[in-house]
Parts: C-alpha cells; sequence; structure tokens
C-alpha cells in the first residue's frame, strides 16, 4: 500500500502575504519616514506586493540554478526585498 503524500504547509517566509508582511514590517522599522508618506499617499501594499513578487521570482531563478530553497529565499531577500527599501532611504 503506497505512503499518503500529504503536502506539507508553506512555511510563512514563502507565502506571499507573509512575505509582503515582512517586507513592511522591515521599511515601518527602518524607513519610518518612507513608510508613513508609502501609507499616507496609499501606495505602500502595492509597491510591497510588487517587491514580494520580484523576490519570489528571483528566489526561483537562483533554485534553478542550483541553490537550495532557504539559502535561495535568503540571498532574494536580501538583494531585492531589502535592498530596495534601502534605495527608498531617507537622506
Amino acid at each position: 500500500m503506497p505512503a499518503e503524500q500529504n503536502p506539507q504547509p508553506t512555511p510563512p517566509l514563502y507565502r506571499h502575504q507573509d512575505l509582503v508582511q515582512r517586507i513592511k514590517n522591515h521599511w515601518r522599522v527602518h524607513l519610518p519616514e518612507t513608510y508613513r508618506e508609502l501609507s499616507q499617499t496609499g501606495k505602500l501594499d502595492q509597491l510591497a506586493g510588487d517587491i514580494a513578487m520580484q523576490t519570489r521570482t528571483y528566489a526561483e531563478t537562483l533554485q534553478s540554478q542550483g541553490l537550495d530553497k532557504l539559502t535561495a529565499w535568503n540571498e532574494a531577500m536580501c538583494d531585492v526585498a531589502l535592498s530596495m527599501g534601502s534605495q527608498m532611504r531617507e537622506d
């Protein structure tokens, strides 16, 4: 009798909404004025969502090049999600 295959739940790091929240939290802590401005202009959720998608795409590219999933996601978070926040850094 074959073993039942139960798909593993997706870890929070890899779920879109969790990634969006992680990006917004990072901006709230490290770029409070930018966070406030984006929030007040209604652009926060869209921008965080766009960056989350770019992060996912980059992580998948890294995985296709041979990196394991966790390493790929860590690299993508540093190279895309968090570095984009740095580009928005206040003067």
